[in-house]
């Protein structure tokens, strides 16, 4: 049966949908390479960060998947990609990366703290290496 919170999800969704469209026609969803360089002088050889957005606590200290958008920034005094990745509806992300130290950031449009979107992260900096996949997870806190 369907209710007024079925449809904020269904719009939600929709906006998830919208916003990876936009992402594939804009070529916005990385970029940079941090100025490092692969073998014989070519692209770099890149890692993958691999994780899931997951919304986290709560009474029974559940951890639910979320779709939405992660961040990844350069660490400070790193080199590397700084860009955003598209998750999946299951919570599920996998972005190719240079090699470098990143944070991590999260946003769900069902995740929300005092009636705003709120910001989820990672539990640290992710440390990168060349045909390397680090998993992270991003949480969001529920209180």
């Amino acid at each position: 049966m369907w209710t007024a919170q079925n449809g904020v999800v269904f719009r939600s969704l929709a906006l998830v949908a919208v916003t990876v469209l936009m992402c594939a026609v804009a070529n916005a969803c990385t970029s940079g390479s941090g100025g490092k360089q692969g073998p014989a002088g070519g692209p770099p050889a890149e890692g993958r960060i691999v994780g899931h957005l997951l919304l986290e606590g709560g009474p029974t200290n559940t951890k639910q998947p979320l779709p939405g958008t992660v961040a990844y920034t350069v660490a400070k005094n790193h080199t590397g990609s700084t860009g955003t990745v598209q998750v999946e509806l299951d919570g599920r992300f996998d972005v190719s990366v240079s090699p470098g130290t990143y944070s991590l950031t999260g946003r769900s449009p069902l995740y929300h703290v005092n009636g705003q979107e709120g910001v989820c992260v990672a539990a640290g900096p992710v440390e990168v290496t060349s045909g390397q996949a680090k998993r992270a997870n991003v949480y969001c806190e529920m209180r």
